[in-house]
């Protein structure tokens, strides 16, 4: 009985060990620490880390490191990457990583970190909270003229984000569309009831303005009456960020 208890325990903490952490046969070292919001010191040793997270709240996180850590790939929960290898995106600093996330997922850092030290950071989680209840057409978010809005498509998740306006009467209009912080492209589709009327695409970097004539060809060039429908969706299954959109 002894010797047979002696067994089932020796083989528990095989397991724990194998599950806890991965050894390669050049000796590099795969182990994943799990992180949660605040601040978190972390030691790292070996070639490859990966953090696990399971998010509070749906929008923008942002990972800030004490220090560089190199470049870190997003991955879905079964290590699946979900955005390109980037070297930091908030703003130049590469000690800085954003994505957006959707409340209740676990996502995995996969960071390339290339020494053979140990080192400690202190890595920090914050996260700016965006509605997400426009996922469906039915629930787009209602906009009003000059006033804008914000909206996100989460990395990793084919769900869009829906906005709406009415006109009560034909007029002229602007729409003018800023991406933020985003990985890759989003598509931009334009609706008329169900009617598609234009795509087009955004990146970090954009800042669009549309105007009625890109919607209609009446000879005054004003949107008709009627609602109208705006959808973002990502681009590829590595796309997903953040952006506002103002009608003026």
């Amino acid at each position: 009985m002894k010797r047979l208890l002696s067994i089932i325990i020796a083989t528990m903490m095989l397991t724990v060990t194998l599950f806890g952490s991965a050894i390669f046969a050049d000796g590099e070292n795969n182990s994943t620490v799990v992180i949660k919001d605040g601040t978190n010191n972390i030691n790292v040793k070996g070639y490859y880390m990966t953090y696990q997270y399971k998010a509070t709240k749906s929008g923008k996180l942002t990972m800030t490191f004490s220090e560089d850590p190199g470049p870190i790939t997003l991955e879905d929960a079964k290590g699946n990457s979900i955005s390109d290898k980037i070297y930091g995106t908030g703003k130049g600093d590469p000690r800085k990583f954003v994505w957006s996330v959707r409340k209740g997922t676990t996502y995995k850092f996969y960071m390339w970190y290339h020494t053979d030290s140990v080192r400690k950071y202190t890595l920090k989680l914050s996260t700016k909270k965006i509605s997400d209840k426009n996922i469906k057409k039915k629930k787009a978010t209602k906009l009003k003229l000059k006033k804008e809005k914000v909206g996100m498509v989460a990395n990793g998740q084919k769900k869009a984000s829906w906005f709406k306006i009415k006109f009560k009467k034909a007029r002229k209009a602007k729409f003018i569309i800023k991406g933020k912080d985003i990985q890759g492209n989003l598509e931009v589709i334009f609706y008329k009831g169900k009617k598609k009327l234009t795509t087009t695409r955004i990146n970090g970097h954009s800042k669009m303005k549309l105007y009625s004539a890109a919607f209609t060809n009446s000879v005054k060039n004003k949107m008709k009456k009627g609602t109208y429908y705006i959808k973002f969706v990502r681009w590829t299954s590595i796309s997903g960020g953040d952006f506002s959109i103002k009608i003026k």
